[in-house]
């Protein structure tokens, strides 16, 4: 290979400047850090079973979805785009989306383009929060560190690693396996507290700065380019209610009741009123099929008549009798409202009490500044996509500072989402036991210290480093861990061949998922 394009695929930075770092750090701390290890090492191996049955059911999930088409709910941002349309506005056609359990990280592909250097940064984090763990445990086993370096794959993809001597003591050589992945989940903890979704610290911490405040509802950020509700819903645009649900409420932020009632099955239909309409518009039985009671219309058009205004499929509450109905009078910022309703006691005269039909997935928004004329938005498809078009917070700078903007919040969001997701990931895939990854140096130097002999004595360094005699190190709870599970691996051979059955599986695993996901991705579903 020519050497101007090895340097392109792969380069090799390492230093040992920084080798004192981690045992220096650890001298500022007053005790013995040991103990933190210890109980790293068996969290690990706790969540090395997890990722196996996590490995497990993605792969089930993944091949359902390819051989029969099974609808997988998606948890993660992203999708096509549905109908939509504002009162007094347009509509516009979109479709369902679906995702894996494990789905791949793909700028451009699974993921927009713009959030590369996010997720480069993310991932510069997240792996030298990982090394970092692999270097104090080392440092707390009194373990040399030779070198701290980085491989660069294609001048962009950093993978970093710690170079230590070898370790004698397999148990030794755990813990420092281990404390990489806990480690990440530590980093895991850090962001669910600063992120919305958790602990909300972040936005505390952004509020108490007196730069920013409570937008007293949600401000609107963006909304995507491809999006139907791009002409209606404008940047600074104030959101107060989701259908009749107030998004202010008190010990609550706007944007997690918001988010929640995207998410939530039964929210919508527990906290929506109906209005009181005459009961003579409804003529019509209840049917499950669409078409029967507002049928779509047609598809040609004439110069000489103004499209209609689109209709929607009412229920009359408590009979099984529907309505095809123009909505947009029912909505602000219509003059005569008619009166809301929960059934039709609720109305006067010859009203009965009209609910738009749930298969309709009608969505409204009431956009509009405290004490202004009010002004409805209104959604059509599923409710968790309608958080995927539209960014929306509800901090916002004081009047001095309006010239920082409002995508500082979504910003720092989308920030701990990524070091979230990679943290995770990163995780994830080093606790499967795969060449040059941590889980095959866990499972190797737990299953030696499952063969190790019966009378090997272990002694405490720390005791002998003070001056204070030989004396045997006390059980600590891995050792406890090792004793009770010495029936799982009798020999070395035995341990080895039980490495090589899980690193089968878990390429083949792999495989399947990739290729599965791959279909996916190409709408080769069953």
């Amino acid at each position: 290979m020519p050497p101007s394009l090895s340097l392109f695929l792969h380069t090799h930075l390492s230093t040992t400047t920084l080798n004192a770092l981690p045992p220096h750090l650890l001298r500022r701390v007053p005790v013995s850090t040991r103990p933190v290890w210890d109980l790293a090492a068996v969290l690990v191996l706790v969540a090395f079973i997890a990722a196996q049955v996590t490995l497990v059911v993605a792969v089930w999930q993944a091949v359902g979805t390819v051989a029969w088409g099974a609808e997988v709910p998606s948890w993660e941002a992203g999708g096509l785009r549905t109908l939509v349309k504002r009162a007094g506005g347009a509509a516009g056609q979109g479709a369902k989306s679906t995702s894996l359990l494990l789905q791949p990280v793909i700028p451009g592909i699974t993921t927009p383009l713009s959030s590369l250097p996010t997720l480069l940064t993310s991932l510069f984090l997240s792996q030298s929060f990982h090394e970092l763990g692999h270097a104090l445990a080392a440092a707390a086993e009194n373990v040399p560190i030779e070198s701290i370096g980085v491989h660069l794959y294609f001048l962009v993809l950093p993978t970093f690693y710690v170079s230590l001597p070898p370790v004698a003591e397999p148990t030794t050589e755990l813990r420092i396996a281990a404390a990489g992945v806990f480690h990440n989940g530590v980093l895991l903890a850090l962001t669910w507290l600063l992120s919305s979704a958790g602990g909300g610290l972040g936005k505390l911490c952004m509020k108490a700065t007196g730069v920013f405040v409570g937008s007293g509802g949600l401000r609107v950020v963006k909304v995507s380019t491809m999006s139907p509700l791009r002409p209606y819903l404008l940047p600074h645009d104030l959101v107060t209610t989701i259908d009749d649900y107030p998004l202010i409420y008190p010990h609550t932020s706007p944007h997690s009741r918001f988010t929640s009632y995207l998410s939530s099955p039964t929210l919508q239909s527990q906290t929506t009123l109906g209005w009181c309409i005459p009961r003579a518009y409804f003529t019509r039985t209840i049917s499950s099929n669409r078409g029967d009671c507002c049928p779509f219309p047609s598809s040609s058009s004439s110069a000489d008549h103004e499209p209609e205004s689109p209709k929607l499929c009412f229920h009359h509450v408590g009979t099984p009798y529907q309505a095809c109905l123009d909505p947009l009078p029912l909505f602000p910022p219509s003059e005569v409202v008619p009166a809301r309703c929960q059934e039709t006691k609720d109305c006067e005269g010859s009203d009965g009490c009209a609910m738009i039909a749930e298969e309709e997935l009608v969505v409204r928004l009431t956009v509009g500044e405290v004490g202004e004329e009010k002004r409805t938005v209104v959604w059509q498809g599923e409710k968790r996509l309608l958080g995927e078009q539209v960014t929306v917070t509800d901090v916002q700078p004081r009047k001095w500072f309006r010239w920082l903007g409002l995508g500082w919040e979504p910003a720092f969001e989308a920030f701990y989402s990524a070091i979230f997701t990679l943290s995770l990931t990163l995780g994830f895939f080093n606790l499967l036991p795969l060449p040059h990854l941590d889980g095959t140096v866990l499972l190797t130097s737990f299953f030696t210290s499952l063969t190790a002999s019966r009378t090997t004595q272990i002694f405490d360094v720390s005791r002998l480093e003070e001056g204070m005699g030989m004396a045997q190190a006390r059980p600590t709870m891995l050792s406890e861990v090792v004793r009770r599970f010495k029936w799982l691996c009798r020999t070395e051979a035995e341990g080895q061949r039980r490495i090589a059955v899980l690193r089968r599986w878990n390429w083949a695993a792999l495989g399947v998922w990739a290729a599965c996901s791959l279909a996916v991705g190409l709408g080769l579903r069953g």
